[in-house]
């Protein structure tokens, strides 16, 4: 009876040593991961169009926690083209950063908006490596003078969308264009969404005048 209880007390005990080492093994390889996303925002060569664009191939919380780390500010974008579970079409992903945090996640495919917030960010947790664009938008310039005063009155104007605009007929535009048109809801003034893109007001005023030679939104 003794050594039966014995060996039952060396089993559980081998057993707990062995959870311990696993446990272990799968903080060394957060670790290793971290460390990984770390190199990969200090190693990756930069490639530059119509700003700073940088592409790394990270799994979206290895992607989040370095854009945190970094409080990077700008907008993420990937391709699916084998789509997402539940929808075998190709897919678009569109985030916002602001001072690394996540703003907007949607996911798109040709038949339009999927998933948006919460339940994008979990689908692209099922992903796995995904091949990721970081496009850091123009830096702010300090502006004075009359020009940017008649600037400064527009901006209490509040933009709002008239036509719906589907996702396939957006892909000429650049990715700024596809958010202030997608805040442009009548509520938000120019000047609240300007700041919540962090961009400039000329910067702003430029887009709005675009979405507006094409009729897809007016201000109010």
């Amino acid at each position: 009876m003794v050594l039966a209880e014995m060996h039952i007390f060396q089993s559980g005990l081998q057993e707990m040593q062995e959870g311990k080492q696993r446990l272990l093994n799968g903080l060394s390889d957060i670790r290793k991961k971290i460390a990984n996303a770390e190199t990969a925002v200090d190693e990756c060569p930069p490639l530059l169009l119509n700003g700073v664009r940088v592409v790394y191939t990270l799994d979206i919380e290895t992607m989040r926690q370095m854009m945190q780390k970094y409080k990077k500010t700008g907008y993420l974008q990937a391709d699916l083209p084998s789509g997402v579970r539940g929808l075998r079409d190709s897919c678009r992903v569109e985030i916002t950063l602001k001072a690394g945090e996540m703003v907007s996640c949607s996911i798109t495919s040709s038949h339009g908006l999927l998933l948006t917030g919460d339940k994008a960010y979990q689908e692209l947790t099922r992903e796995g490596r995904i091949r990721w664009t970081f496009v850091s938008p123009s830096p702010l310039a300090t502006q004075t003078g009359p020009a940017v005063r008649a600037l400064e009155k527009n901006m209490i104007l509040r933009p709002r969308r008239i036509v719906a605009v589907e996702q396939l007929q957006m892909r000429s535009w650049s990715p700024i264009h596809k958010l202030v048109y997608g805040l442009a809801d009548g509520v938000r003034s120019v000047t609240e969404i300007a700041e919540q893109l962090s961009i400039t007001p000329k910067t702003m005023e430029g887009i709005l005048r675009d979405l507006r030679s094409i009729r897809v939104i007016t201000i109010e």
